[in-house]
């Protein structure tokens, strides 16, 4: 039977209506169950034009009479809010040419699994923690993480960053030390955290600084301390966070609008005893702060 004149044209507009149709599904599920469309394609257009929070590599300590302590800051990894589910650069690199130094990361994230994170990993070696956790996640999963290996032989290490979810978002730096002491290379830590529920702008308990401090007064002179401090907001462009009195940088972020703000840093230690740093910014609507502490000792100290 011959068909109607035009049914094929009718046919044609029905199939293209009938995709457009499933193409308008497929958009507003994931709009629903994601994220608005143009939020990501903001979010993408930010973190290719606003991805320079990241420090510069590059030796950051030799205090020549001071301390047998050499630091270099080996690179560092950025992962922003939703924009993408990996770290940005996906690991990092160390050659290590002298058998017995130490690597070092220090983290500092919100991990969307809801969890204490994982250990980061290395092909060429374990790291193990330099503070055991005793403060739960109270209120949000935002956390601090400072691990160490000592590394056995020289040689190349591929570092991965820990998984944080598609939703984490946070910063991972990794050191290289030399002159640590390789048999006992933690002298002393501590931590310290504050929390309440998510207000928002102008909350009235909006936290604006936080410190840290040892558990004991087990440092010496000469040992490297490290210290990271970070939090979590609403949004704001320039949380302008301070660096401790005394302490030196190495990376920090004030833009945290898809990221977490944070400071890292450093000192060698000149007072022995119990070590401290306090941190501050400007914000009305932080509602979550971490700081963790470490003293590593060095190898020829007492």
């Amino acid at each position: 039977m011959t068909p109607p004149l035009g049914s094929s044209g009718h046919h044609l507009t029905s199939v293209l209506l009938l995709l457009a149709a499933l193409v308008a599904i497929g958009v507003l599920g994931a709009c629903y169950f994601r994220d608005d469309l143009s939020l990501l394609f903001w979010r993408a257009w930010y973190y290719n034009r606003y991805h320079s929070n990241l420090p510069t590599p590059g030796v950051v300590q030799h205090p020549s009479g001071q301390s047998d302590i050499s630091l270099t800051l080996l690179g560092a990894s950025e992962k922003m809010w939703k924009v993408s589910q990996e770290w940005a650069p996906v690991a990092l690199m160390a050659n290590v040419s002298v058998a017995n130094d130490a690597l070092i990361t220090l983290g500092c994230w919100w991990d969307g699994s809801y969890r204490v994170t994982a250990l980061p990993t290395d092909d060429a070696g374990q790291f193990t923690p330099c503070v055991p956790r005793r403060i739960g996640l109270s209120d949000a999963p935002l956390q601090n993480q400072i691990a160490i290996e000592i590394s056995r032989r020289s040689g190349m290490h591929r570092i991965v960053p820990p998984r944080i979810g598609h939703s984490g978002d946070g910063f991972f730096l990794l050191l290289l030390a030399g002159g640590i002491d390789e048999d006992a290379p933690i002298r002393d830590s501590g931590q310290s955290r504050l929390s309440h529920r998510l207000f928002g702008p102008g909350d009235p308990n909006s936290i604006r600084a936080i410190s840290v401090e040892t558990d004991d007064e087990l440092a010496q002179k000469g040992d490297l301390a490290i210290a990271i401090f970070s939090l979590d907001l609403q949004k704001n462009p320039d949380i302008m966070i301070s660096l401790p009195e005394g302490w030196v940088s190495l990376g920090s972020n004030d833009n945290a609008v898809l990221n977490i703000g944070y400071r890292a840093c450093f000192k060698i230690v000149t007072k022995p005893g119990r070590q401290s740093a306090t941190c501050s910014w400007k914000d009305d609507s932080t509602f979550v702060a971490e700081a963790t502490i470490v003293v590593f000792k060095a190898r020829h100290s007492r």
